[in-house]
């Protein structure tokens, strides 16, 4: 399930890809680009190699972008029940 906006100038756009664009506007945009490796590393010994290169007073911006990462693709892929107004 995938989860997408409109925008009246006819775009279309993912939550994903609305997400994306609102994080690299931030002083995150570096966390965020760490957090996709790690997601798309092909193993967990490059998941190790990439994590363990994260110095110790940026790490807790790391993990905070991540955890957001995580909740939002956790919430664009779990359908939710209909609901009746």
């Amino acid at each position: 399930m995938t989860l997408s906006l409109s925008d009246p100038d006819g775009y279309h756009h993912s939550a994903l890809d609305v997400f994306y664009e609102t994080i690299r506007e931030t002083p995150y945009a570096h966390e965020l680009d760490r957090v996709l490796r790690v997601i798309q590393a092909p193993s967990p010994a490059d998941r190790h190699t990439i994590l363990t290169g994260i110095p110790a007073n940026e790490f807790d911006a790391f993990i905070h972008v991540f955890h957001i990462t995580m909740f939002v693709h956790h919430s664009l892929e779990t359908p939710t029940p209909a609901t009746d107004p």
